[in-house]
């Protein structure tokens, strides 16, 4: 009896085991299903864009509920979109025209004592593997990176070489800085991210002009990929699943209770 009580102990650990080395592989499946479309849609964004232009996209800002606390926190649908990342504090810059680095991704500053209350925030080296881009920096580093680059200076990520293409194109006067300029806003509202960098840099660098980046975004999200259009048939069966389930619960007189 004790032999067969530790060879079904046995038995049902294995099982768990290989289930838990099962859900593991799917899961990483799936992230290298996603990282590798998100590495699609960004091309496809460089694609549409002009080799003298340099794209930037900055996360939703939170937004305060009450005293310290904030609402539940939705990201900005055009950063999610290039890089699956959910946490605020993120910078994206694309420049189609550099030779290599054309990927830059600035993430929050880690803060363990913040971390504590508001909960873990991610490594750079998550970030790269998450969103498969090769140059992940800290977001304090955003203002003298670019700065730089529209001074036409190098930076320690981005040479004067490897931005040759840009950097010509500000000295021509014919650079663009593409921004979501959401022109839809009303005069009554706090200006984004992306208005106040461009304000600022107006009044600092010349040999740009800022253009709208919302229409090349919104045009391509609309288009789904293989990927996404694979995921969204998957929500529907789990939906349809969860319906059916409800219905076959139903019956007369049954109440809801929480």
């Amino acid at each position: 009896m004790k032999l067969e009580r530790i060879r079904r102990q046995h038995h049902f650990r294995s099982g768990a085991l290989t289930a838990l080395i099962l859900l593991v592989l799917a899961s990483l499946s799936r992230a290298s299903e996603l990282s590798d479309d998100l590495v699609g849609r960004r091309k496809s964004v460089m694609a549409r864009l002009d080799a003298d232009t340099m794209l930037i996209l900055w996360s939703a800002p939170t937004q305060r509920y009450s005293a310290d606390i904030d609402y539940e926190y939705r990201q900005d649908s055009n950063l999610y979109y290039l890089t699956g990342l959910t946490q605020d504090g993120t910078i994206l810059v694309l420049m189609p025209g550099n030779a290599s680095r054309r990927e830059i991704l600035f993430i929050k500053d880690r803060d363990p004592l913040r971390e504590h209350w508001e909960g873990r925030r991610l490594s750079v080296e998550e970030a790269e593997r998450l969103t498969a881009i090769e140059t992940v920096l800290p977001a304090s580093q955003f203002e003298p990176v670019v700065t730089a680059l529209l001074a036409g200076r190098s930076t320690d990520v981005i040479s004067t070489q490897d931005a040759a293409r840009f950097q010509a194109a500000l000295a021509g006067g014919r650079a663009r800085l593409a921004l979501p300029l959401e022109n839809g806003r009303n005069l009554t509202d706090a200006l984004s991210p992306a208005l106040q960098f461009a304000q600022k840099v107006r009044d600092r660098f010349v040999g740009f002009t800022t253009i709208d980046a919302a229409p090349v975004l919104e045009d391509l999200r609309t288009v789904k990929t293989p990927y996404e259009r694979k995921v969204l048939a998957r929500s529907l069966e789990i939906s349809s699943e969860a319906q059916r389930a409800g219905m076959r619960a139903a019956r007369p007189g049954a109440t809801s209770t929480r």
